[in-house]
Formats: C-alpha cells, sequence, structure tokens
C-alpha cells in the first residue's frame, strides 16, 4: 500500500473513532480500509437494515478535501456484517445531509426549546434517527436534514423491503419538526413550515403520517 493511502486510512480511521463505541472499533476499522481512500467516515449507524436476523452497518461518507469544512455526506455505503467481518452490500444513493451543528436530533430539538419527547424513534443521530418505529423487525432510517430542502431541517424516511430501499416518506422542501410520535399507532404528528412571497413569511400547517403497511410508506392525513 503507498504511504499516501496508509497516511489517509488512518486518518479516517482516527476521525470516526472519536464517535465510535469500543465493540465497533475493530469493524469500523476495517471498513476503514476499503472506502475510497479519497472519503473519510463522518458516522454511522449499525442496525437490521436488510434482514431481521441480520446484523448490517451504514456508513456515511465525505470528501477529505472538504474535512475543514462543514460536513456533509457525499457517500452512503451499507456493510452487511458475518462473524464480526463487514462486507461491502452497496452503496446507498441517499441524497442526504447537512451536518452543520455537532449534535444528535435530541439535542437540536432542545437547543430549539422544543422538548418533546422522541425516543420512540429509535437512536438519534445528527442526521436524524435509527430505529423500528413501524414495528415490521427492519431499521428504518429517519433523516431530518435532507439536501432535498433548502432550509435543510425536513424529514425523509428510508426503509428496505424487496431487495431494495425504498423512500416511505418523501422529503419536501420545507421545514419540518416532529411534535409528537405514537409508536402504538405507528404516526408522527408534523408541523411543516414554508416561505410565502404572497404574505412575505412563513406558512405553518399540521399534519399527521401514518405507517401504511398495504402500501409500504407513511400516509399523509392533514
Amino acid at each position: 500500500m503507498k504511504k499516501i493511502d496508509i497516511l489517509c486510512v488512518l486518518y479516517v480511521f482516527s476521525t470516526v473513532a472519536i464517535y465510535a463505541q469500543n465493540s465497533d472499533t475493530a469493524l469500523l476499522k476495517d471498513i476503514s480500509y476499503s472506502i475510497p481512500n479519497n472519503f473519510y467516515i463522518i458516522d454511522y449507524a449499525i442496525g437490521n437494515f436488510i434482514s431481521k436476523e441480520e446484523t448490517s452497518i451504514i456508513i456515511f461518507c465525505d470528501a477529505v478535501k472538504n474535512k475543514n469544512a462543514s460536513k456533509t455526506v457525499q457517500k452512503t455505503f451499507l456493510y452487511e456484517v458475518h462473524n464480526e467481518k463487514p462486507k461491502l452490500w452497496g452503496e446507498l444513493k441517499i441524497n442526504c445531509c447537512y451536518y452543520n451543528y455537532e449534535e444528535n436530533m435530541d439535542s437540536f430539538y432542545k437547543s430549539l426549546k422544543m422538548e418533546q419527547d422522541l425516543s420512540a424513534l429509535g437512536k438519534p443521530y445528527r442526521f436524524g434517527w435509527v430505529g423500528d418505529f413501524n414495528e415490521n423487525g427492519i431499521t428504518e432510517l429517519m433523516f431530518a436534514q435532507s439536501a432535498y430542502s433548502e432550509e435543510g431541517v425536513t424529514l425523509e424516511f428510508w426503509e428496505f423491503h424487496n431487495g431494495a430501499f425504498k423512500i416511505t416518506l418523501p422529503a419536501q422542501d420545507d421545514i419540518c419538526f416532529i411534535l409528537d410520535v405514537n409508536k402504538k399507532m405507528h404516526s408522527m404528528k408534523l408541523e411543516r413550515s414554508k416561505y410565502s412571497a404572497v404574505i412575505d413569511n412563513y406558512e405553518t400547517r399540521i399534519s399527521e403520517i401514518f405507517w401504511d403497511s398495504k402500501k409500504f410508506q407513511y400516509s399523509v392525513q392533514e
């Protein structure tokens, strides 16, 4: 391996190790050697993303050339984990996410004086939440910082289904916050705001989404 490649791998691993749990360190070290050397890991999530029985890990990467700028996810990879060894499943074409602050979404909500309990969503990350909110055994990706929105903070949910990842809640170009969650009913109350040139201000509406297992998506009820 070339010297420059070795230095890049060491940089990648030392950066992500700050955020890693001790039990994940060896796994992430193996993965850091396999990602393109012009990218580095800025976050990761472990769950049952493609199988109820098998563990997998999603790796979020930014370009090394941007390491001194605000972090943005440029590449997303998914690895299957067998006998504590990672195997690349493939790259996820997820257009996400902004990383403009060094805190998870629960802390971000609290910084805005929003104290609602969102623990039912799963584990909070800087990009959103990871959990099994619809309780079907497959871990969901609940992004709260989509690149689709000029405002940055909106919602877009993904889940693996029939051999591929599917968008179960498409992003909108707005500001969206979760006001309340009901895991028993698999529903969420949302506050959506979008700028209107007509009133030169933001228009806000409250809506509710609920899980529709037949359509395999979150349906909206205004």
